[in-house]
């Protein structure tokens, strides 16, 4: 409280209309519990979500958002993601930089792809998918087991790449042109032992986009 009261005195506000702005936004973003609390007693999500309070407390048109969540675990993450769907309800519009493709594809309207420097593609997160054409099987296998062993037998008999999840060792992306080639995916690796638990078809995500787009794989991987 003492923090958004201060900078809103900062600001122009009186005291009183500081105070208001301050309870508004503590409640909007989850802290009123914590209003009394120091801050360096918030956990990293906490403290994320009273940077942004901060931040809007003038309702700017405009605010930027340089990797807000980097370094959150998944429960901070989303309580960023409802501020950041909070500022866009109330008008503002935001500009974010992030590495979490999965932050992107909730959040944006619109995604710039940036490699090595360079603006490579741009569009919504549906223009994005259906740039790259195809579809991606997803299989979640029973036990942890080798990449390159998995990589080496569709790479061989089916000239298909895969992609790791990032969060689950257990999940696997494979980009298909078509659903016979799932198909014939899954009945391989069933056949060299590689039991499955669970497998379903859908377009790409924004991070397969992203690697068929900076590894140049477009025509290998969807053509």
């Amino acid at each position: 409280m003492q923090n958004l009261i201060l900078i809103g005195r900062l600001f122009g506000y009186s005291t009183r209309e500081a105070r208001t702005k301050a309870s508004e936004l503590l409640h909007a973003f989850g802290l009123t519990d914590a209003k009394d609390r120091t801050v360096e007693n918030y956990s990293g999500g906490m403290r994320r979500r009273l940077d942004i309070a901060a931040s809007v407390l003038t309702q700017p048109e405009l605010i930027f958002l340089d990797e807000p969540t980097t370094g959150l675990d998944p429960q901070s993450r989303q309580q960023v993601w409802e501020v950041v769907r909070t500022l866009l309800k109330s008008g503002t519009t935001v500009l974010l930089t992030t590495q979490y493709l999965k932050e992107a594809d909730q959040l944006a309207d619109r995604i710039a792809v940036i490699d090595k420097g360079t603006m490579i593609a741009e569009g919504t997160p549906e223009q994005l998918k259906a740039s790259v054409g195809g579809k991606t099987l997803t299989v979640r296998l029973t036990e942890h087991l080798n990449k390159e062993r998995i990589s080496r037998l569709l790479e061989e008999h089916l000239r298909l790449p895969i992609y790791p999840d990032q969060d689950n060792p257990h999940f696997f992306r494979i980009p298909v042109k078509e659903a016979s080639l799932a198909n014939q995916a899954i009945g391989l690796l069933l056949a060299h032992n590689v039991f499955i638990e669970h497998f379903s078809l859908s377009d790409p995500s924004l991070e397969e986009v992203f690697l068929v787009l900076t590894r140049g794989e477009k025509k290998e991987a969807f053509s």
